[in-house]
């Protein structure tokens, strides 16, 4: 994951539920929206 995003803004969004006493949400490359999720 370091070297995926190394120099690269990530945003990340919440979606409001959790899953295992975790929250949930999405992280994306904040310069194309590029999903971090889809990549892995």
């Amino acid at each position: 994951m370091i070297d995926l995003t190394r120099g690269q803004t990530v945003a990340c969004e919440l979606e409001g539920r959790k899953s295992y006493d975790r929250e949930v949400g999405t992280c994306a490359f904040a310069d194309t929206g590029e999903d971090l999720g889809d990549i892995l």
